[in-house]
């Protein structure tokens, strides 16, 4: 059994595609506590209707819990938990509110390939002030990549370049 030392912290867990909001509401109704990030898609090059979609196909976020008489794995979908070692990969609470805060926002994110290096800023004003993230673009307006590491994904948001600060 995982040690109980994990409790309340964030988790990654990969699901069967298309399946993120059923499995989300599946750990939500037995205890868990879940974040499913989503974005807004346009459904065709010729309908304006939108859909809401994962940030992250295959995955969500669940906060585990060491003793529940129902295991995240139970739920029917999902595929495991990320682990390294066997042991649940962490998910800092930094990212998670990144990712939060980015998702609530009026902002609209992006799937952003994950990148290897650039220079770290700091948001200082808005809707996302203390985010931090990688600076891809240094046209104003900027891209800003936030990352998750553990699953090397990402999601970029269109910020003023005065609204950041080098880290």
């Amino acid at each position: 059994m995982i040690a109980s030392h994990l409790d309340g912290l964030w988790v990654a867990v990969r699901v069967h595609g298309r399946h993120e909001k059923k499995v989300a509401e599946q750990l939500s109704s037995n205890g868990y506590i879940c974040f499913l990030p989503l974005q807004k898609k346009k459904k065709g090059v010729y309908n304006d209707s939108t859909a809401t979609e994962p940030l992250f196909p295959g995955y969500l976020f669940c906060r585990y819990r060491a003793k529940s008489t129902f295991r995240i794995v139970q739920a029917p979908g999902v595929v495991n938990i990320v682990s390294f070692c066997n042991i649940p990969a962490i998910i800092s609470e930094e990212e998670i509110d990144s990712i939060f805060k980015i998702v609530n926002s009026n902002l609209s994110p992006e799937s952003w390939q994950f990148p290897q290096e650039g220079n770290m800023v700091r948001i200082n004003s808005g809707p996302l002030v203390g985010v931090e993230g990688v600076l891809v673009s240094g046209t104003n307006p900027s891209k800003v990549v936030v990352n998750v590491v553990v699953l090397k994904r990402s999601i970029a948001v269109t910020i003023h370049n005065s609204d950041l600060i080098p880290i």
